[in-house]
């Protein structure tokens, strides 16, 4: 390849890397700011406006530093009430995000045949429920004891086999954000994303015993039935000749 064209291929991938734009993380309802990078603009450059877009199509707010301040800030009705723009560093707030608010952020800055531009990727995501940890079932011989496992957050679903040291999860058709692993004898289920996260824990060793010794299924020795029966029979009998003696007793005290 003629190093021409490698140069010019290599300057091309090294500009889409620098300019891709950057990944910010937001809950729904916690505002986030997005911050206008102008390092290539000095101070005292003349600014015409600074725009900021979403989708490429949709603009958020425009801003014209020399008009009157009563004309220097237009804002679209959908986002009045819902976003800040600061006329000093140029960044914006959005307030009380939500998920359809999730796109591509482009800010602007027009100055002097100059243009600053920064580009946010935002991702909002909804705060994750707490999961609850279902034992399906334990399979116990000698040392070994395996517990299978499902873990549900809302509408997801996981299931996995786990022994002491690790846990084996079934297919899944999608990428979840479940998971399911064992640390110091302790089954752990997280349900998380890059904001936030919850977990539901149940001990494997107890599951183990448990399943040795099923509670209420233990085996009672034959003797103890057989002690049993016997010491109600004794005690029937016993009832029986006392009441017998009593009876014939009160039948000489009439005849007398």
């Amino acid at each position: 390849m003629d190093p021409k064209w490698t140069l010019s291929l290599l300057a091309a991938i090294l500009h889409t890397v620098a300019s891709a734009p950057e990944s910010v993380f937001a809950l729904e309802g916690n505002s986030v700011t997005l911050i206008m990078r102008h390092d290539n603009i000095s101070n005292g450059t003349h600014i015409y406006d600074v725009t900021w877009v979403f989708n490429q199509s949709c603009d958020v707010v425009k801003y014209y530093p020399h008009y009157n301040k009563r004309r220097q800030l237009r804002i679209p009705d959908p986002y009045k009430g819902r976003i800040h723009f600061d006329r000093t560093t140029f960044s914006l707030e959005l307030i009380n995000p939500q998920k359809k608010d999730s796109g591509l952020y482009k800010g602007e800055i027009n100055a002097d045949g100059r243009k600053a531009v920064s580009e946010y990727r935002l991702n909002v995501l909804e705060q994750v429920t707490a999961p609850v940890l279902i034992v399906e079932s334990v399979s116990s011989s000698g040392d070994l004891c395996n517990v299978t496992v499902t873990c549900r957050a809302g509408d997801l679903s996981l299931t996995s086999t786990c022994d002491i040291s690790t846990c084996t999860q079934e297919e899944q058709a999608a990428p979840s954000s479940l998971t399911i692993f064992i640390k110091d004898g302790v089954i752990i289920c997280n349900h998380s994303n890059p904001l936030s996260w919850h977990h539901a824990t149940v001990e494997l060793e107890t599951l183990c015993q448990k399943q040795e010794i099923p509670l209420g299924d233990e085996q009672t020795p034959i003797w103890i039935y057989i002690t049993v029966a016997s010491g109600l029979v004794l005690l029937v009998l016993i009832g029986g000749v006392l009441f017998f003696r009593m009876h014939s007793k009160n039948q000489v005290l009439t005849v007398t």
